[in-house]
C-alpha cells in the first residue's frame, strides 16, 4: 500500500540527498529497499529504549524483543507460543481488565498494563496496545509497546508513603501544643507534651529558626 501511494504520487523521498525527485529515476527494488531501511531503523530505535511484544488474536506471544522477555521473565526459547491472557492486564480505578478482553475489543488500549511473572511478582507497563491490520482491514495481530515503571513507580509509593506519616506526626505536634496551650490558657501551669517529636517533625511544623 505504501508503495503504491508512492507511484500514484509520482515522487519519493530519496533521503540520501533530502529531496524530491522523480519517479522514473527510481526503480521498484529501490523503493523496496528504502522502506525496508527505513523500517529496520525504527525498529532498532523501538528495541533499544522500549520493550516490545507482538500478540496475535488469541492471545499468543509471536515475537518479543529483549527488554519484554526481560521483563516478562520468558527465555528465549520462549519467545513463541506463550499465552499471556493470564499474565497481562490493563489496570485502572474501575479495576484490571484482562489481555483477552482487549483482544476482542479490536480497539486497542493506551495505559498501564500488569504483566504477572513466573515467580509471582507483578511488573508495570506503562504503554499502548494497538491493532495491526491486514491487506482486508481485519486485525492480524496487536503490539505492545512500552517502558517498565515498577521501579520508578515504587519509588513514588514510598514517598508518598513517608509524606502521609510525616503530616500525621505534624498534627500530632500540633494537636498537643493546641491541647498544652489551651491548659497553659487556663491557668494549668503544669501542662507539659508528653510524646517526643523528632527534629525533622518540629522544623516542618515551625519552620526554620
Amino acid at each position: 500500500a505504501a508503495v503504491q501511494a508512492v507511484l500514484d504520487a509520482g515522487l519519493v523521498w530519496d533521503s540520501t540527498v533530502t529531496q524530491f525527485k522523480e519517479l522514473e529515476t527510481v526503480s521498484v527494488p529501490e523503493l523496496s529497499q528504502h522502506a525496508e531501511n527505513a523500517s529496520a531503523t525504527i525498529l532498532s530505535a523501538i528495541d533499544s529504549t522500549l520493550l516490545r511484544a507482538e500478540i496475535s488474536p488469541t492471545g499468543t506471544l509471536l515475537q518479543g524483543n529483549a527488554n519484554f522477555l526481560a521483563v516478562s521473565g520468558l527465555s528465549g526459547d520462549e519467545n513463541a507460543g506463550s499465552d499471556l491472557r493470564a499474565t497481562l492486564a490493563l489496570t485502572g480505578e474501575a479495576g484490571a481488565e484482562p489481555l483477552g478482553s482487549l483482544l476482542d475489543r479490536r480497539t486497542g488500549a493506551t495505559g498501564r498494563f500488569s504483566l504477572l511473572r513466573r515467580t509471582g511478582d507483578v511488573r508495570l507497563i506503562e504503554g499502548r496496545l494497538t491493532p495491526v491490520p491486514d491487506f482486508n482491514g481485519s486485525v492480524r495481530q496487536f503490539l505492545l509497546l512500552g517502558t517498565d515503571i515498577t521501579d520508578a513507580q515504587a519509588i513514588l509509593d514510598n514517598a508518598g508513603a513517608e509524606r502521609r506519616l510525616l503530616q500525621e506526626r505534624q498534627q500530632a505536634v500540633v494537636d498537643a501544643l493546641r491541647a498544652s496551650l489551651a491548659q497553659l490558657a487556663e491557668g494549668d501551669l503544669t501542662a507539659t507534651i508528653g510524646t517526643a517529636f523528632g527534629a525533622a517533625v518540629f522544623g516542618a511544623v515551625l519552620g526554620p529558626v
